[in-house]
């Protein structure tokens, strides 16, 4: 049985306990042998997340084993985490051996170690190369480099330890860029300068390099941090660029460049020669602008397959410059694909060959047709009809002339654009092809007249068919380019030799017949009457007082 001495010791060292562990900044709990907590001090309350009530009486939850240090993961009551460190040790409590356990909330530390372990495994995998050296040694020696340094230099880790990293750029130690960087590491500041440094091979290499210090606690400048990137790939392909450019500015090809939306992008100084539109005119809009409409709606279906289905169409089109001239040219169209094999431009590559096909096809087809309409022109109808007529006066037959001209073109071609008024030339042209019979004549004028030409008839009749098919052909809506157009024509005829008995006679009848049926509205027809009696020379005369009057053709649009 203790003494009164020992046990008022005992009693005073229980006391001095409790107020100990109730103090301590780490937390503290006291576990019975059945690990049940029976005591927990503010520090553990505070880790918990729980008061103190909350926690006595419940089971500890962890194996308590006496032991130097544990690391443990506590849910806080709010459902975060941390990371105690434990201890545990025998201790007498209330009379009994209990355990107490310490915690210590290293979770500030642990993640301070993880992204220590973090940035260390992201310098070692690094594509760039990364060098620390020592700021505080005379000769700023290297005292760390990641193996990407080593790939991009080709000299071990190992050996450039305790180097100045001025043995990369050696062999040309007078750089510009080299004095900036002296001057910044003299200086105590960051720099970022590019060099031509040298590899363990001696191979030149475009290295980018951007150097910062590093300071401890109190400020001082105790290490250099450098980044290297070789951009040797970055340089070729600059020069690249370059000599790319250099090819895009001065080729005599002309160049378009556009987006997947057919928008373009850019277009070289050829293409304006080619053309004649300006950068500023063309950039954003559809190369559809050269469109001559030579080709059908089939062409360029078949042109666009093939360039999604091979990336690539070669081939020759007749387009037309800004000025209407049409011309040939010789055209390659190829994809641009981008990094994931993804069509991101079209590149067009054209030559003019308007002269070479001049001389393959001769000056013929280019004096005797219309540009547009690829019908005969006024010169093509003139021969046409001197054959017809000296064949009619061998043979006894007759021929018949028809004199078109569309009513309300001005108003379409005023209103909506003239690509819009050529794109309703062409059409009429086919519309007026499609009415005729296999070896009939058609020919256009200029601006929106066309003439056609009937023989091998028997009777009035077939003409006024002809002419009344045309009159209905032509009265039928157009959609162009989306947009819906109303036109009529009126047309005159004459017959030879009935009407006129010359080539100009029967011209001037025809056109003269064909004002008539304007004057009565427009939609119509008209043989030729009155104009048969006047003798050729009167006709012309006048013809020639009636121009006033056509140059002033009503273009106000008509009742339907």
């Amino acid at each position: 049985m203790p003494s009164p001495v020992q046990h008022k010791t005992s009693l005073a060292e229980a006391v001095h306990l409790k107020h100990l562990i109730h103090n301590s900044a780490d937390g503290a709990l006291i576990i019975n042998n059945c690990g049940d907590v029976v005591f927990a001090n503010p520090a553990a309350e505070q880790l918990f997340g729980r008061y103190g009530n909350n926690l006595i009486g419940k089971p500890f939850g962890f194996p308590v084993v006496d032991s130097d240090r544990t690391e443990l993961d506590i849910l806080h009551s709010d459902g975060t985490m941390c990371v105690a460190e434990m201890r545990v040790s025998e201790v007498p409590w209330d009379g009994r051996m209990s355990f107490i356990v310490t915690l210590r909330d290293i979770t500030d530390r642990k993640q301070r170690e993880e992204q220590l372990r973090l940035f260390k495994r992201a310098v070692t995998c690094s594509n760039n190369g990364i060098v620390i050296t020592d700021a505080t040694q005379h000769d700023h020696p290297i005292t760390y480099a990641n193996p990407a340094f080593e790939r991009i230099t080709g000299y071990s880790v190992e050996g450039v330890v305790g180097c100045n990293a001025r043995f990369l750029h050696e062999p040309e130690p007078t750089q510009p860029e080299v004095e900036i960087l002296n001057k910044a590491i003299r200086e105590q500041r960051e720099a970022n300068v590019v060099l031509r440094n040298y590899r363990k091979d001696g191979g030149l290499f475009w290295n980018g390099l951007y150097i910062a210090p590093v300071q401890d606690e109190e400020g001082n400048i105790t290490h250099y941090v450098s980044i290297h990137n070789d951009l040797t790939d970055l340089k070729e392909s600059e020069q690249r660029g370059r000599l790319a450019a250099q090819v895009f500015e001065n080729t005599t090809e002309g160049i378009v460049i556009t987006d997947l939306e057919a928008k373009i992008v850019d277009i070289n100084p050829a293409f304006t020669l080619v053309t004649g539109y300006q950068r500023e005119e063309v950039i954003g809009k559809n190369p559809n602008i050269l469109n001559s409409h030579w080709q059908d709606l089939d062409f360029y279906k078949a042109m666009w397959n093939t360039i999604y289905n091979t990336g690539l169409w070669q081939g020759e089109i007749w387009n037309k410059r800004k000025n209407g001239e049409i011309y040939a040219e010789w055209l390659s169209i190829c994809t641009v694909k981008d990094e994931q094999g993804k069509v991101v431009n079209y590149v067009g590559q054209f030559s003019d060959i308007t002269s070479r096909k001049k001389m393959e096809e001769g000056l013929h087809h280019l004096a005797y047709y219309d540009e547009l309409t690829r019908l005969p022109n006024r010169s093509m109808l003139h021969e046409n009809l001197r054959q017809a007529i000296a064949k009619s006066q061998r043979y006894g037959g007759k021929l018949a002339l028809m004199f078109i001209d569309l009513d309300r073109f001005k108003i379409v071609n005023d209103s909506l654009g003239h690509h819009i008024g050529d794109l309703l030339l062409a059409t009429v042209a086919q519309r007026l092809k499609d009415c005729l019979r296999e070896g009939d004549f058609i020919a256009r004028l200029g601006g929106d007249e066309f003439t056609v030409v009937l023989d091998n008839f028997t009777a009035k009749q077939e003409i006024a068919t002809t002419a009344q098919k045309i009159v209905d052909t032509l009265s039928v809506s157009f959609l162009l380019n989306g947009q819906e157009v109303f036109i009529s024509c009126s047309l005159g005829i004459s017959v030879f030799p009935t009407d006129a008995d010359t080539l100009e006679s029967l011209l001037i009848s025809a056109d003269s017949t064909m004002y008539r049926a304007k004057e009565l509205g427009g939609n119509n027809y008209q043989f030729c009457t009155g104009n048969a009696l006047i003798p050729a020379k009167e006709r012309l005369n006048l013809e020639n007082d009636l121009r006033p009057l056509r140059d002033r053709k009503s273009s106000s649009p008509q009742k339907r």
